[in-house]
Protein backbone atom coordinates (compact mmCIF):
# COMPACT_ATOMS: atom_id res chain seq x y z
CA UNK A 1 0.00 0.00 0.00
CA UNK A 2 1.33 3.43 -0.91
CA UNK A 3 0.10 6.49 0.88
CA UNK A 4 0.63 10.18 0.38
CA UNK A 5 -1.37 13.31 0.98
CA UNK A 6 -2.39 13.16 -2.72
CA UNK A 7 -2.87 9.44 -3.47
CA UNK A 8 -3.78 6.19 -1.82
CA UNK A 9 -3.00 2.95 -3.61
CA UNK A 10 -3.85 -0.66 -2.78
CA UNK A 11 -1.81 -3.25 -4.67
CA UNK A 12 -3.42 -5.50 -7.26
CA UNK A 13 -2.41 -8.50 -5.13
CA UNK A 14 -4.37 -7.19 -2.12
CA UNK A 15 -7.42 -6.41 -4.28
CA UNK A 16 -7.37 -9.88 -5.89
CA UNK A 17 -6.94 -11.58 -2.51
CA UNK A 18 -9.84 -9.62 -1.03
CA UNK A 19 -12.11 -10.43 -3.99
CA UNK A 20 -11.18 -14.12 -3.70
CA UNK A 21 -12.11 -14.11 0.01
CA UNK A 22 -15.45 -12.48 -0.77
CA UNK A 23 -16.20 -15.04 -3.50
CA UNK A 24 -15.31 -17.85 -1.07
CA UNK A 25 -18.14 -16.56 1.12
CA UNK A 26 -20.53 -16.87 -1.86
CA UNK A 27 -20.81 -13.09 -2.07
CA UNK A 28 -20.26 -10.90 -5.10
CA UNK A 29 -18.28 -7.70 -5.52
CA UNK A 30 -20.07 -5.31 -7.87
CA UNK A 31 -17.92 -2.20 -7.36
CA UNK A 32 -14.90 -0.76 -5.64
CA UNK A 33 -15.10 2.70 -4.14
CA UNK A 34 -12.74 5.42 -3.09
CA UNK A 35 -12.98 9.05 -2.01
CA UNK A 36 -11.93 12.22 -3.74
CA UNK A 37 -11.37 14.52 -0.75
CA UNK A 38 -10.94 17.75 -2.74
CA UNK A 39 -11.94 17.02 -6.34
CA UNK A 40 -15.13 16.17 -8.24
CA UNK A 41 -16.35 12.56 -8.33
CA UNK A 42 -14.99 11.89 -11.81
CA UNK A 43 -12.43 9.15 -12.51
CA UNK A 44 -8.95 10.52 -13.06
CA UNK A 45 -6.47 9.04 -15.51
CA UNK A 46 -4.76 7.48 -12.47
CA UNK A 47 -8.09 5.98 -11.26
CA UNK A 48 -8.91 4.44 -14.62
CA UNK A 49 -5.41 3.16 -15.38
CA UNK A 50 -5.23 1.44 -11.97
CA UNK A 51 -8.78 0.05 -11.93
CA UNK A 52 -8.43 -3.65 -11.11
CA UNK A 53 -11.06 -5.27 -13.35
CA UNK A 54 -13.43 -4.24 -16.16
CA UNK A 55 -16.10 -6.44 -14.54
CA UNK A 56 -16.12 -4.26 -11.43
CA UNK A 57 -17.68 -0.84 -11.38
CA UNK A 58 -16.13 2.20 -9.69
CA UNK A 59 -17.86 4.39 -7.13
CA UNK A 60 -16.33 7.74 -6.17
CA UNK A 61 -17.40 9.83 -3.20
CA UNK A 62 -16.38 13.48 -3.48
CA UNK A 63 -16.03 15.50 -0.29
CA UNK A 64 -15.39 18.69 -2.27
CA UNK A 65 -18.97 19.78 -1.54
CA UNK A 66 -21.32 19.44 1.37
CA UNK A 67 -23.17 17.17 1.33
CA UNK A 68 -20.73 14.82 -0.43
CA UNK A 69 -21.54 13.71 -3.98
CA UNK A 70 -21.37 10.06 -4.99
CA UNK A 71 -21.08 8.85 -8.60
CA UNK A 72 -21.08 5.31 -10.06
CA UNK A 73 -19.14 4.36 -13.22
CA UNK A 74 -18.67 1.42 -15.59
CA UNK A 75 -14.98 1.22 -16.51
CA UNK A 76 -13.90 -0.41 -19.79
CA UNK A 77 -10.23 -0.10 -20.61
CA UNK A 78 -9.37 3.59 -20.71
CA UNK A 79 -13.04 4.66 -20.93
CA UNK A 80 -15.72 5.21 -18.32
CA UNK A 81 -19.46 5.79 -18.36
CA UNK A 82 -21.57 7.25 -15.54
CA UNK A 83 -24.42 5.06 -14.28
CA UNK A 84 -27.55 6.26 -12.53
CA UNK A 85 -28.14 4.95 -9.01
CA UNK A 86 -29.75 6.13 -5.81
CA UNK A 87 -29.25 5.72 -2.09
CA UNK A 88 -32.32 5.26 0.05
CA UNK A 89 -32.53 7.77 2.89
CA UNK A 90 -32.17 6.37 6.35
CA UNK A 91 -35.49 5.95 8.16
CA UNK A 92 -33.76 7.17 11.34
CA UNK A 93 -31.50 10.10 10.34
CA UNK A 94 -30.84 10.95 13.99
CA UNK A 95 -28.54 7.90 14.14
CA UNK A 96 -25.95 9.74 12.06
CA UNK A 97 -23.76 12.56 13.27
CA UNK A 98 -22.58 15.49 11.22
Amino acid sequence: MCQSNKRFFVSKKIVEETIRKIKNRDEQVIAVYHPHPTTAPVPSFYDVSNHPDDHLDMVIISYKTRPPITKWYHIKGANFEACPFWIEPSPQPELFCE
